[in-house]
């Protein structure tokens, strides 16, 4: 009898398991082969900082959620370093990096967030947009301030 109820007991749970239907979440990214076409896609433009000529893959990216549209530009060398840029209207934060970091640091209204005396992200708000960068590698207070002013 036991045997019987094991037997029935899988059979169920195989039947269960081969109804249940997929659930695939939605990319709320589209990956678009231009700047220019990105920036028509969300409606603004970016200008984006000169980078050492090592980050030769560019991804360009608008991630659509309800009325929100953010700009995002992927940057990576051929070793898999990153830099990621992002800008949507409004001022909060869109860095999406939720690291904790030691050190946290805030210089001509940009806030940049590293550990000891490095840094990996930058938030900042300028003229109704709101911006982040964020590094693989980490670099000075002074580079990275050198890259927010480039990116407007």
């Amino acid at each position: 009898m036991k045997k019987f109820f094991t037997a029935l007991l899988l059979i169920v749970l195989a039947v269960s398991c081969a109804h249940q239907e997929k659930v695939s979440l939605v990319n709320p990214f589209s990956d678009l082969p231009s700047l220019e076409s990105a920036e028509e896609l969300a409606g603004f433009s970016i200008t984006l900082p000169d980078l050492p000529e090592e980050y030769d893959q560019t991804l360009f990216r608008v991630m659509s959620a309800g009325n929100m549209k953010m700009l995002e530009i992927i940057f990576r060398t051929a070793l898999g370093d990153e830099v990621r840029i992002r800008k949507a209207p409004g001022s909060d934060d869109i860095s999406g990096d939720y690291n904790t970091y030691d050190n946290i640091s805030s210089e001509a209204e940009v806030t940049m967030k590293g550990n000891g005396e490095s840094f990996s992200n930058a938030t900042w708000f300028r003229d109704g947009y709101t911006y982040s960068i964020m590094l693989s590698d980490p670099v000075s207070s002074d580079v990275l301030l050198f890259f927010t002013k480039q990116v407007i």
